[in-house]
């Protein structure tokens, strides 16, 4: 995290303020605190104090910079509380809003499992990572419903790779919804024109979208046949940053080919299993096989 403030255009009692802080920082984290008085910088860098942060993936160390024209200081692996823990963002996959309307509006938000990078953020707020060369060519159960009671299930191929994950959503035993990459390498499929692009998605689009392996256009309704009503099962669209959406009755699914973001309803509470975890408002043992056994880490998860 990177935050550039404009020196020069301080007003003067702010600029006290911030020289009084200095002070009370340095000494509070004396024991973290190396500084250099005389740093090089340019004329534009002189007007600028630029604040730099970085927490660890575990959430037990910060270290931040404070580059400004006399001097730069740095202070390296402090220990967190459990203030900073509840609020600061351990990866990219989590803000500090999103972490601060989870907890005071944690009612009113459905659960989200959030896969980038080689990090995962479960149902129940457990973050954890995983060694990519253990899913190489695999495909990855992120969740399902192993209950039985409502039959679903998302899987990703190629989680390794930051542009080409493979998003396979499964609803009830006539609907697959697969979001793939423009850039994956797949074979030509119905409604696809030359080049093997759909004219129902956007060329600025990196996701074409199947539907039981024949492209559609956006937005689409999936419609059930089966009932005389014709009760919709879910709705596809493409979101702003060109990645795609589906809108199903008890999950929701988002992907850009570089992240994966699900939201489930309370309806599966301590019913799902996957990468995602098991979603029974526990952080302890969220880490389980397909085979209910508690795992150490999340490589073996995802390997498993």
């Amino acid at each position: 995290m990177q935050l550039n403030i404009e020196h020069s255009k301080m007003p003067a009692g702010v600029k006290n303020v911030t020289a009084q802080l200095e002070t009370l920082i340095k000494a509070m984290g004396y024991m973290y605190l190396s500084e250099n008085q005389l740093p090089e910088s340019s004329p534009a860098q002189e007007r600028q104090i630029k604040l730099w942060a970085r927490m660890t993936p575990c959430k037990r160390f910060i270290s931040f910079h404070v580059h400004q024209q006399q001097s730069i200081l740095k202070f390296e692996n402090m220990k967190t509380n459990q203030v900073v823990k509840a609020l600061l963002p351990l990866t990219a996959t989590n803000t500090v809003v999103g972490n601060v309307q989870r907890r005071l509006l944690r009612s009113q938000f459905h659960p989200t499992c959030q896969l980038e990078g080689k990090y995962v953020n479960t149902f129940d707020n457990v973050t954890y990572s995983f060694n990519r060369k253990a899913v190489q060519q695999c495909q990855t159960l992120l969740v399902r419903d192993c209950s039985g009671r409502y039959p679903m299930a998302v899987y990703a191929k190629n989680i390794q790779q930051n542009e080409e994950q493979i998003v396979t959503i499964l609803l009830g035993q006539q609907t697959k919804i697969q979001l793939i990459p423009r850039n994956a390498d797949i074979p030509s499929v119905k409604g696809a024109g030359k080049g093997g692009k759909t004219s129902g998605v956007s060329s600025n689009s990196p996701i074409i979208v199947r539907v039981n392996n024949q492209q559609i256009q956006l937005p689409h309704i999936i419609r059930d046949q089966q009932s005389s009503k014709k009760q919709p099962i879910a709705e596809i669209m493409q979101i702003p940053n060109g990645g795609i959406q589906v809108l199903g009755r008890r999950i929701q699914v988002a992907s850009d080919g570089q992240r994966i973001l699900l939201k489930i309803h309370e309806l599966l509470r301590n019913r799902t299993c996957g990468i995602c975890g098991d979603f029974d408002n526990e952080k302890v043992a969220d880490m389980r096989s397909p085979r209910d056994v508690p795992l150490s880490s999340g490589s073996l998860l995802v390997a498993s």
